[in-house]
């Protein structure tokens, strides 16, 4: 097996088809960090990565995630421990390897203790890790990812709002605006132009909501590319001024309706799993979202 230090731009497509082509093979086995969605929204480039190939093949690739400052309830933050995010095909004959491999290249690049997970129906990788000294962690949050069949039911924007696409708005001081407020977030024009031009990236599934005399309220975007069987809403924010109106969920179903239309047979987002931040979860399942995998945390001891 053959081992790179830093995921390349050419190996970005790959890393996305062998997410997807996982959830296809196993959706039980999709891992919160690594399905094609969150990989498009944060980059399978930037950090400390690694590709593992074989005969030229993708068998695996890792991110090392330093700590980082994170909501651990509403109104009480905390300090994240270093992460491990990492993605294995498991339909490789020698896909445990891969993940011991990987474990054992994290182990010696990392300054600093981390954890990893796993999806809790995934004996074989909770045998592996398990093998390898790391036990579940039951002090971390945990997240997990919702589904949500397509077609759904029709959508309507509330009272005082205007729900459209950039296919349609084309104004990218708006669409930052909008996501600036929703998450408090320092993210600039230049930044979501280039989220703009990173693949699968459409307009047409990019959601924001306005108020009728064009201020920006929230947005919603939607990873979907036609090869693909589902398509992945990250991120989705509303304004705290916003919020309590019925604003997220009609923003969540105008997705969902311009999704079908786009081809896709299902939908799906990630959520925080834990009672100290349900929220968000609680959002997607008020509007049809289902539970179908859970991650189990795992460190060292």
């Amino acid at each position: 097996m053959l081992t790179r230090e830093r995921a390349g731009d050419g190996d970005v497509r790959r890393v996305l088809d062998l997410a997807h082509a996982l959830w296809r093979h196993d959706p039980g086995r999709m891992n919160f960090e690594t399905s094609f969605g969150t990989l498009a929204w944060e980059g399978v480039t930037a950090g400390c990565t690694r590709v593992f190939e074989r005969d030229e093949q993708l068998v695996g690739w890792a991110r090392l995630t330093p700590g980082y400052d994170r909501i651990r309830r509403p109104g009480v933050f905390d300090r994240a421990p270093a992460s491990l995010v990492w993605l294995v095909d498991w339909r490789d004959s020698m896909a445990t390897e891969v993940l011991g491999h990987i474990v054992e290249w994290a182990e010696e690049r990392a300054d600093e203790p981390f954890t990893t997970s796993h999806p809790v129906g995934d004996a074989v990788a909770s045998q592996v890790l398990a093998d390898l000294g790391y036990r579940p962690d039951p002090t971390e949050p945990f997240s997990m990812y919702l589904q949500h069949p397509l077609p759904a039911g029709p959508s309507a924007p509330p009272s005082g709002y205007v729900l459209t696409t950039m296919a349609e708005l084309r104004d990218l001081d708006l669409r930052t605006e909008a996501h600036r407020l929703a998450w408090d977030s320092a993210r600039t024009v230049d930044d979501w132009r280039q989220t703009t031009g990173t693949w699968p990236y459409r307009p047409d599934l990019d959601i924001v909501v306005t108020t009728e005399d064009g201020g920006p309220v929230g947005a919603a975007l939607i990873w979907y590319d036609r090869r693909y069987q589902y398509g992945e809403f990250e991120p989705v924010g509303v304004a705290p001024d916003h919020r309590g109106h019925g604003v997220a969920q009609a923003m969540l179903r105008f997705g969902l309706e311009r999704l079908a239309a786009a081809g896709a047979a299902q939908a799906v987002v990630g959520a925080r799993g834990d009672d100290d931040y349900p929220a968000p979860r609680q959002l997607y399942r008020s509007v049809g979202f289902r539970p179908f995998t859970v991650q189990q945390v795992v460190g060292r001891n």
